[in-house]
């Protein structure tokens, strides 16, 4: 999903939001360079009510020394009157995450 809203939120359980376009886009360019390659996240469900909607997910990259990281969360949208994203909250667990990294 595209963040086209200037005044969007990121919002990352364990980590400080990213407010705004250039913040959201420094923090995914941040992340990027630890795999290579990232291969992305998979929708799995989506579920709305009224304004906002929950979108569960799964992700898989290959880490810089060739191992695979898995991982899966939620992410949560709340939407403008316009359909588009003013807040996005993302739930996973990081322990996981970089446990993985760490081998």
């Amino acid at each position: 999903m595209l963040l086209a809203v200037t005044g969007c939120a990121l919002l990352a359980a364990g980590l400080a939001p990213a407010a705004g376009r250039a913040a959201i886009h420094e923090f995914i360019a941040s992340v990027l360079p630890g795999f290579r390659p990232f291969l992305g996240l998979t929708p799995l469900e989506a579920h709305t009510v009224g304004n906002h909607v929950a979108v569960s997910w799964r992700g898989a990259a290959v880490a810089l020394d060739g191992r695979p990281v898995n991982w899966s969360g939620i992410n949560v949208y709340e939407l403008d009157d316009t359909g588009l994203i003013r807040e996005a909250r993302a739930y996973f667990n990081s322990a996981v995450f970089r446990a993985q990294l760490a081998g």
